[in-house]
């Protein structure tokens, strides 16, 4: 019975330290070790160049099982096809449709290590915005910066592949007005190959959960004191 216990107590701290507790994969549409060599991929790009400029974001929509969530991880499958960083990888609520005017958060700017041929990469959430069933999000790769249009100085083209096990939802772009400065509207792409990425949260507890945990967690702090006197 003393070996249960102590056994649970384990548990429930490292439920209370947020190590293992209700992680999961919420929503995925690749498999990274099947290869990326034969699928086609989107283009976010900041380009200016005489031939005419190009701005392009691009949005992938998804939804999330029952409960909500605390966002964690981010993965997706991107390359650098080439000249400078600048890029952008966001989630943001659906409204209406589209994506929010805001992002819930920005959860990657550049990342490092990015070559031309498309390889996985993971990015980690700092904010862990919360994500709720019933609802649809957005991830967004788009050119973090606007701000250079005169010269190439700013100038980077990517590729978020699609993925490789061929489901099919919801895309958007939407491209950059160099003669007005802003962005134009999202264009529809509905019922296409999704874009290749995997979104990870972890559980937030009901009320009646958090309680218990909370519980839990002034027992584990009275089983210590009770064994340091």
């Amino acid at each position: 019975m003393k070996n249960f216990v102590l056994h649970a107590l384990v548990i429930l701290e490292m439920c209370v330290a947020g190590v293992t507790c209700n992680a999961t994969i919420l929503f995925s549409d690749y498999e990274a070790s099947a290869g990326f060599g034969n699928v086609g991929f989107y283009v976010p790009q900041w380009y200016v160049a005489q031939g005419g400029p190009a701005g392009t974001a691009v949005a992938a929509s998804f939804s999330i099982p029952g409960g909500s969530w605390a966002l964690s991880k981010v993965a997706l499958v991107l390359s650098h096809i080439q000249d400078s960083d600048n890029l952008a990888v966001s989630v943001y609520a659906d409204i209406q449709g589209e994506p929010a005017p805001n992002p819930l958060e920005t959860i990657g700017l550049n990342p490092i290590g990015l070559g031309s041929v498309p390889q996985e990469v993971v990015l980690s959430s700092s904010l862990t915005p919360v994500l709720n069933s019933g609802s649809s999000y957005w991830l967004v790769v788009a050119p973090q910066t606007t701000s250079n249009t005169v010269d190439a100085t700013s100038n980077a083209v990517y590729g978020w592949y699609e993925n490789n096990t061929i489901v099919i939802g919801n895309m958007k772009t939407k491209r950059y007005d160099f003669d007005n400065g802003n962005w134009l509207g999202w264009r529809s792409f509905d019922s296409t190959v999704l874009a290749a990425f995997r979104i990870e949260g972890t559980l937030v507890p009901e009320p009646a959960s958090l309680w218990l945990l909370l519980g839990g967690a002034g027992l584990l702090g009275w089983h210590r004191l009770r064994h340091t006197r």
